[in-house]
């Protein structure tokens, strides 16, 4: 663990911003999940129009076997706002809830 006193004034802000990012991370690698590996996220497009491409509010396809519960926690795990994201207790919480349920 870092002290308080040995890090910046913004490590707390830095660190929120990014977990957030590792969240939209996460919801990808579920994505990956549910499609066995066979689909590369974001398909064809080239890696310089990504960011635009999710600007545009466009995102990854519901993967053929994804239950409608498990793809709008994906969702959400991409949205623009890094603040509007769960956080990883929420994940965990929505993950167990969905084990139980499925």
């Amino acid at each position: 663990m870092v002290s308080k006193r040995e890090t910046s004034h913004d490590f707390e802000v830095v660190t929120a911003l990014m977990l957030a990012h590792i969240v939209w991370s996460f919801g990808v690698v579920m994505w990956e999940i549910l499609t066995h590996g066979l689909a590369r996220p974001y398909g064809t497009i080239e890696n310089r129009y990504i960011a635009a491409t999710l600007k545009e509010g466009k995102r990854l396809q519901q993967p053929p076997e994804c239950p409608e519960a498990m793809f709008q926690l994906m969702l959400r795990c991409w949205v623009l706002s890094s603040r509007a994201r769960p956080s990883f207790t929420e994940l965990k919480t929505t993950l167990t809830h969905l084990k139980v349920n499925l």
